[in-house]
């Protein structure tokens, strides 16, 4: 049975229970990637790195190649989909010739504040990664904990941002949540021994 809360009430809990999903999934398999099958990766740098490559790979393939060759392909192929569209479903042309223009129209502007976000969603993989090392290195669950929360926060936020601000605030509010885990991450350097790479006394790293 689908329960039916209504539009806005749809909107609100698809938003919360993605959020969260996404949060709970990520860092999880974050944490069982770093505890029982990365277990040469450790310190701080490391950590760093490891945020920086999920972030990296994430922005390429998804928002980066995802994107561009479906915007190159739809580009190239104009004419030919809609003359397909028009054939088959004719009440679509309309609204696949806007869908193309509005696509032409995307000017460097866009581009920059896109490639900009992508820098700001990187810095909040790395410091979500330092936060879960440091329940892999002996701080305990509540650093995933943490995790889970800030990037079911984040997700929120910026969904939120997005249909009642624009993409522009949803950006801002990436923006703002990827240089305070930047700052988070530059204070992690010094935290603990461990997070720097030196052994604790009377502790093997």
């Amino acid at each position: 049975m689908r329960l039916d809360f209504g539009q806005e009430g749809n909107f609100w809990s698809n938003v919360i229970i993605l959020s969260l999903t996404a949060g709970l999934f990520e860092e999880t398999a974050r944490y069982l990637v770093l505890r029982f099958l990365a277990q040469d990766v450790r310190g701080w740098q490391n950590a760093v790195m490891f945020g920086a490559g999920h972030g990296g790979i994430e922005a390429i393939l998804i928002v980066g190649i995802g994107s561009g060759v479906t915007n190159l392909y739809l580009l190239m192929n104009a004419d030919m989909l809609l003359a397909q569209t028009r054939a088959f479903s004719p009440g679509q042309v309309d609204a696949l010739a806007s869908q193309l223009d509005a696509l032409r129209s995307v000017g460097p502007d866009v581009i920059a504040a896109s490639l900009i976000e992508r820098v700001f969603a990187i810095m909040l993989h790395i410091g979500l990664s330092v936060m879960v090392m440091r329940a892999v290195e002996g701080g305990g669950l509540k650093w995933v904990l943490a995790a889970v929360a800030i990037h079911a926060l984040a997700n929120f936020a910026a969904v939120t941002a997005q249909r009642f601000g624009g993409i522009l605030l949803a950006e801002v509010i990436v923006g703002i949540a990827g240089l305070a885990m930047l700052a988070f991450t530059l204070r992690q350097r010094t935290a603990t021994p461990r997070l720097r790479g030196i052994p604790e006394a009377g502790r093997p790293v």
